[in-house]
């Protein structure tokens, strides 16, 4: 069986991919990702390396960069595939806003992207016009693990304080793409993962 995985090169959708290959040996699967700030083609270095390129028939892995939304080339690929699983998402703006429906409207979430010496940092924050009487809305995320750092959370509150009134919280999520060999690991192992 041929599978088409799209936004193979994330989290889930590298584990997933790692999980068939290793689970269906006939199985191939060709991984669509725009290699975005959720995709990491390094997540899938192992697989690429010895299922990717081997001489003779034996490849059973198939990197495309590319987004699912063009329909020329997802005409070309859909004859040569047998299932598609789909793990590919429009934003991380869409998944918190239907994440926190009833809170969060995507009309008040903001965007920004920093990448600096290897380091990525995707922030979705609220407008200022919505606060919150606490900080349980502020959520870090370091290289796609949620944290519970009190000085990042702090670092976040500060930055909005002159916006908010007082004894306000912003909502915002934090996602911080780092190489783990430049992370203090005396500094991480303090650190409350979830």
């Amino acid at each position: 069986m041929k599978i088409l995985v799209t936004g193979g090169a994330g989290f889930i959708g590298s584990n997933f991919i790692r999980y068939i290959i290793k689970k269906y040996p006939d199985y191939k699967i060709v991984n669509l990702d725009l290699l975005t700030y959720a995709g990491n083609p390094d997540n899938l270095a192992d697989i690429e390396d010895y299922f990717g390129e081997p001489a003779g028939s034996d490849r059973r892995y198939y990197f495309i960069k590319g987004d699912i939304r063009d329909a020329d080339l997802l005409e070309s690929i859909m004859p040569k595939v047998e299932a598609v699983v789909h793990f590919a998402t429009e934003s991380h703006v869409e998944r918190i806003s239907s994440l926190y429906r009833a809170q969060l409207h995507r009309s008040i979430l903001h965007e920004g992207e920093i990448v600096s010496d290897g380091t990525q940092i995707k922030a979705i924050v609220s407008d200022p016009s919505y606060s919150r009487s606490d900080r349980r809305m502020i959520r870090i995320y370091v290289n796609g693990r949620r944290i519970d750092e009190y000085a990042l959370v702090q670092a976040v509150h500060y930055a909005y304080e002159p916006f908010l009134p007082g004894g306000a919280f912003p909502a915002a999520f934090l996602f911080i793409e780092i190489d783990p060999s430049e992370i203090d690991k005396n500094v991480a192992c303090s650190v409350a993962i979830n």
